[in-house]
């Protein structure tokens, strides 16, 4: 897939302030506590971020779609 994180690692949230667009990059080692800066850009309308992980790699913007209310 193109990454490769070391094991000490376990997340990498990298966010973009959409007003400043400047870029900050978290990196964490418990999963926890990446869940817990997940859950406060979530509450934030003004981020857009990457959640990187061993396995995945997510992209969240400020206003999420839903797919499923789509007209085909």
């Amino acid at each position: 897939m193109g990454w490769e994180l070391p094991s000490s690692i376990s997340c990498i949230i990298r966010t973009t302030d959409l007003t400043t667009k400047k870029v900050k990059e978290h990196v964490y080692r418990y999963q926890g506590a990446a869940d817990n800066k997940i859950v406060q850009l979530l509450n934030n309308k003004t981020h857009e971020f990457t959640v990187v992980t061993h396995d995945a790699q997510h992209y969240r913007g400020p206003k999420p779609q839903d797919h499923d209310d789509e007209e085909l």
